[in-house]
């Protein structure tokens, strides 16, 4: 199944589909299948990408006027809570997808620093030499 038809679907379904780290190595979407599955926002502030990835993210979400979302993408408990989505006043379940799918969210949090480099590079080596070296 393909990006754009991974959107749709989650779509037909009540949900929001979200382009996740679209620029993170190894692991990122990548600008042509972001663009390609027409989501309605995209994460643009992610703790475990460097802050490039996440600045370049913000930017096409920008030039592109789709919304913005954050999230922790944690691996290990320490990890939690070091980015975020942002609502405005939405208290339901249905209010927070609305916003969502209309791209009305901010993302705000910390990207990856050096420990974080430290401890996840030579898991993700590890996991992608288990692969053959291919993408996720």
């Amino acid at each position: 199944m393909g990006t754009r038809e991974t959107a749709e679907r989650a779509e037909a379904l009540g949900g929001v589909a979200v382009a996740a780290h679209p620029y993170r190595f190894w692991s990122g979407l990548g600008e042509p299948e972001t663009l390609r599955g027409k989501f309605p926002a995209f994460e643009v502030q992610n703790a475990r990408t460097l802050h490039g990835g996440n600045r370049r993210a913000r930017n096409l979400a920008t030039l592109h006027e789709r919304g913005a979302t954050g999230g922790s993408d944690a691996h290990f408990l320490d990890e939690v809570g070091r980015a975020w989505t942002v609502f405005e006043d939405a208290h339901t379940e249905d209010g927070l997808l609305n916003q969502l799918g209309k791209g009305k969210t901010q993302a705000a949090g910390a990207d990856r620093d050096a420990r974080g480099i430290l401890r996840y590079v030579p898991k993700a080596i590890g996991e992608w030499a288990v692969r053959g070296f291919r993408r996720i």
